[in-house]
């Protein structure tokens, strides 16, 4: 029964995509309208004969209204270029519709992350949202002239289809059609104002390479089990962002700290097992990993993209990597060598592999590993031999704030160990900025 209602909301989703193909043939007021009038009949006539592919049997459904309220901002933002507004659109028709309905039908293999969505579902929203945007946007192109050269607008909608196809499959408890159009807004303006701050949108050959080679850089760590599914595709997504962000080098620094901390994270593995303080689930990291050490460094390429020409961000970034491999290296090192560990919250001797733990192989460990990154940012320009000290102290400084950190949040322990995370990236921040602007 269930499965079935399924069923008819998603025919319901993909067939209300349908209308945009109206954009060919009549004004930018009278899709505007067809909206509206869409908004009115899901408000007030709907539940009157509607009610049973409503979920929960409630007197409205909220999703139904939503979905058209997010297709009129679309129509509204993007009046003088209707192709991006189509695209929105169809992210929440296609894209969210095939997702479901093919998820319900014939998904097999369900998502680690998010056991009510499935990869089948996932590949269905990407295929059947890129599809349906070429398709459009090649109805389109004539009559509504681009400011976006071809390349970069197939760019855009492979990106457009992953990333919302991707947050579709979040275990968020935000309805859908929110989440998927505030993707597809800040993903289109990104690269429609990329003339004005240098967004990346290098659409040229070596440019497509590199996203090549992430996306299988990516696809090889979950297939070596150093990532998971979601562990995967965040760290593709994040990667990928930051490319187009902040260019080769940012991404370049990511990767070393990935190859990196995975290698301190196998140091003696077996041993870690046996004393029990290896990471969970056998160090393979996942969404709650990933995110909190990407979404910093995601943050300040972006501080890079809109001011370019300022050395001062990119030696946060810097650090911020810096900081997150020391965190790691120090760590697994620490507890791999099993030495004396002294914790600096209890202000006592501990056992290796606690929280808050301090060693002194771990801490040499962790310095080597700084060095090894900030050479390699100093041959990429992103160092400054004056600020050298402080961007050694930072990190060093973060991880030992760190257990204070875990002590203050409060909540389910995965949620709290990724908070956590990112306020050691962000205590690296600050302090660099109070150091840089004092």
């Amino acid at each position: 029964m269930k499965k079935n209602l399924e069923i008819k909301r998603k025919i319901i989703h993909v067939f209300f995509g349908l209308p945009v193909i109206l954009y060919r043939f009549i004004p930018f007021e009278c899709v505007m309208a067809i909206a509206i009038i869409a908004i009115v009949h899901n408000l007030f006539i709907a539940p009157f004969y509607m009610r049973s592919v409503f979920k929960k049997e409630k007197k409205i459904d909220i999703g139904i209204v939503i979905y058209p309220i997010a297709v009129l901002i679309s129509i509204i933002v993007f009046k003088n270029n209707p192709v991006y507004a189509s695209f929105i659109w169809l992210t929440l028709s296609f894209g969210d519709g095939f997702s479901g309905l093919i998820g319900v039908i014939f998904g097999k293999k369900k998502l680690k992350y998010n056991p009510d969505k499935t990869l089948e579902g996932f590949l269905a929203g990407f295929i059947s949202s890129s599809t349906g945007m070429i398709l459009i946007y090649l109805l389109l192109r004539n009559r509504f002239p681009q400011t976006l050269n071809p390349n970069e607008i197939f760019f855009m909608i492979f990106l457009l289809s992953f990333s919302t196809s991707f947050v579709e499959t979040l275990p968020f408890k935000i309805n859908d059609n929110i989440t998927v159009p505030i993707t597809g807004f800040i993903i289109t303006f990104i690269f429609i104002n990329s003339s004005g701050i240098s967004l990346f949108i290098n659409t040229d050959k070596n440019h497509i390479i590199y996203s090549i080679l992430l996306f299988l850089f990516a696809a090889a760590s979950y297939i070596l089990k150093f990532l998971n599914l979601s562990g995967s595709i965040s760290a593709f997504v994040i990667g990928f962002s930051i490319l187009c962000l902040s260019g080769i080098y940012s991404l370049g620094l990511l990767i070393i700290f990935f190859i990196l901390s995975i290698a301190a994270t196998k140091f003696r593995d077996d041993y870690k097992r046996i004393m029990e303080i290896s990471e969970e689930n056998n160090g393979i990291r996942g969404l709650t990993s990933v995110l909190p050490k990407g979404i910093v460094p995601l943050y300040v390429s972006l501080l890079i993209a809109f001011h370019p020409s300022m050395i001062y961000f990119k030696i946060i970034y810097l650090v911020v990597i810096g900081t997150a491999l020391f965190d790691t290296v120090s760590s697994e090192i620490g507890k791999g060598y099993a030495g004396q560990t002294f914790s600096l919250l209890k202000l006592r001797r501990v056992y290796p592999g606690e929280r808050g733990g301090i060693s002194v192989e771990g801490t040499v460990a962790g310095f080597i590993s700084l060095f090894i990154l900030y050479y390699i940012g100093y041959y990429f320009n992103m160092l400054r031999v004056e600020y050298l000290g402080i961007m050694i102290l930072a990190p060093l400084i973060s991880n030992i704030l760190e257990p204070y950190f875990y002590f203050i949040v409060k909540g389910e322990e995965r949620i709290k160990k990724a908070i956590v995370n990112s306020l050691n990236l962000l205590s690296a921040v600050f302090i660099m900025i109070i150091f840089i602007y004092l």
